[in-house]
């Protein structure tokens, strides 16, 4: 499989190649035969680069999704969606939830918005193909109203913090199945989630570059199968840029392997992981993603919000938390208990508690630690 996938990423690096402005540029004078001399492409080439990195016109661009990423300072990224792109996902989508849920499943989606090319609405339109309704809820605005609704799910996709938190708010829910996106998910939510709700619970990995869609687990719950006729994975040492065996973690890095509007060549996208071959008895052929660890940005320090979650999501008593981050103390908003000593003591770092309410979806997008 990786020979074919390394000759049909060399094809579509020679179309941007032929068709992209800045990639006739970026690859002039490499050698469009050996995959791995190709330059990398960073999220700050593709935030200045924009609609240079186009390789079709923009007649052709279905959907543009504008967005900043955390810790990301000057203008913002703009993604181009071509409706093979969305189609591409669509079908994603649905076989993946297909596996997860009977035939006639209820499925709560509680994020994104049903704007048309949403990731909300690609999921719907995936779930309809195979005779599952798919409703858009939205990110939780009321909790009450919330938990309401949800007495008619049989399968919830969301957030993980959002969805932890209604979990511990609602144990009498038991919903069967839930899908986790679009966020670090700490292992103290699944087990929670299995623990309170007993329910399946299943990651998905996908970035808006990839129109949204990219790794998803099947029952077997051995690692998150990928879209391999649509993407390429590597996995680099993000300080060296050295390729990393299976098996090994380090920054995800993707290539596109259809002739999209907006092709990416060998792009890091920040994130940490790692690619295991180890076989699925589900019949899944091709590398599995083993693991998403968060952010490389994020990483780089002791004190991060993927360490934090690990650590604080783990306690029984606890519901929510926000964290800042002072030069001498981690100051935290937290609804629930935590022994503020023993956390303390983990980290190396005073802690200060200040107990209220505060439900995750107060703060839009990914969670972060803020820095004062």
């Amino acid at each position: 499989m990786k020979n074919q996938q390394i000759k049909a990423a060399l094809e579509v690096a020679r179309y941007a190649h032929n068709h992209s402005p800045f990639y006739r540029e970026y690859l002039a004078d490499r050698d469009l035969e050996d995959f791995e001399t190709l330059p990398f492409l960073t999220g700050t080439l593709l935030r200045e680069q924009g609609e240079r990195l186009l390789a079709t016109s923009l007649g052709e661009v279905a959907r543009i999704r504008t967005f900043s990423t955390s810790g990301s300072t000057g203008s913002p990224k703009r993604i181009f969606h071509g409706n093979d792109d969305c189609q591409r996902t669509i079908a994603f989508f649905g076989e993946g939830m297909k596996r997860i849920t009977p035939e006639g499943s209820t499925v709560f989606i509680l994020m994104s918005d049903a704007k048309p090319g949403s990731i909300a609405s690609l999921l719907k339109e995936g779930l309809s193909r195979y005779h599952r309704q798919g409703i858009i809820f939205g990110r939780p605005q009321h909790l009450e109203e919330t938990i309401a609704a949800l007495a008619a799910a049989d399968c919830l996709v969301g957030m993980p913090a959002d969805v932890y938190y209604l979990c511990k708010k609602a144990p009498e829910l038991k919903i069967p199945s839930v899908l986790l996106s679009a966020d670090y998910v700490a292992p103290g939510i699944i087990r929670t989630l299995e623990e309170l709700w007993q329910a399946k619970v299943y990651t998905h990995y996908g970035l808006t570059e990839t129109c949204y869609g990219l790794a998803v687990q099947c029952p077997e719950l051995r690692g998150m199968h990928l879209r391999n006729d649509d993407f390429y994975l590597e996995i680099i040492d993000p300080v060296t840029k050295r390729l990393l065996p299976l098996g090994e973690m380090g920054e995800i890095v993707l290539t596109s392997l259809q002739k999209s509007v907006m092709p990416l060549i060998r792009y890091r996208t920040g994130d940490l992981g790692k690619l295991s071959d180890t076989p699925c008895p589900c019949g899944y052929l091709g590398p599995s993603l083993e693991g998403v660890y968060g952010r490389v940005e994020n990483r780089k320090s002791p004190i991060n919000i993927h360490r934090l979650d690990d650590l604080i999501l783990a306690e029984k008593e606890v519901f929510a938390y926000e964290a800042t981050l002072t030069e001498n103390k981690l100051l935290l908003k937290i609804e629930g208990d935590i022994e503020a000593d023993k956390l303390a003591s983990h980290l190396h770092l005073l802690v200060e508690a200040r107990h209220t309410v505060c439900p995750p979806w107060e703060s839009s997008g990914k969670r972060s630690l803020h820095i004062r």
